[in-house]
């Protein structure tokens, strides 16, 4: 039974050991990561030829803001670009939509679009028939 009280005690000492040094191993690398985030991050931008109205403050101004950008800013521009594409996506596909359904009605049909855009219904659009009035207003000599 004493055997055991001292391997049990070393093993509960290797395992505490092991936890703490996880813990330091675990902050050590989110305080790498944070600096990380909060250093500049500096874009080569491809040299363009100088325009007549390029006044050198604008230029200035324009390098010190691709200069002071952080990689979080970075990845928050994605972000956001995405989604901006993502509804001009959106608001193409429903006027696409709006279209179709005003060619057809054009044409003749109605039709009736589910939500997403596929045909649920055609329906031929009445003509009014035409009557011998309609044939008066074009004499056939």
């Amino acid at each position: 039974p004493a055997e055991i009280t001292d391997i049990d005690q070393v093993v509960n000492k290797f395992l505490k050991q092991t936890s703490e040094q996880t813990r330091k191993d675990e902050m050590a690398f989110r305080l790498a990561l944070e600096k990380q985030l909060k250093k500049p991050l500096n874009i080569k931008k491809e040299t363009r030829e100088k325009k007549p109205d390029d006044s050198v403050e604008n230029q200035q101004n324009l390098s010190e803001a691709a200069a002071s950008i952080t990689p979080s800013e970075v990845i928050q521009t994605g972000i956001y670009r995405r989604e901006i594409e993502k509804q001009q996506e959106e608001l193409d596909k429903k006027e696409y939509a709006r279209q179709f359904v005003e060619n057809a009605r054009k044409s003749g049909f109605h039709l009736v679009l589910s939500e997403d855009n596929k045909v649920i219904s055609v329906t031929p659009i009445r003509k009014p028939s035409q009557t011998d009035e309609s044939s008066e207003l074009f004499p056939a000599d």
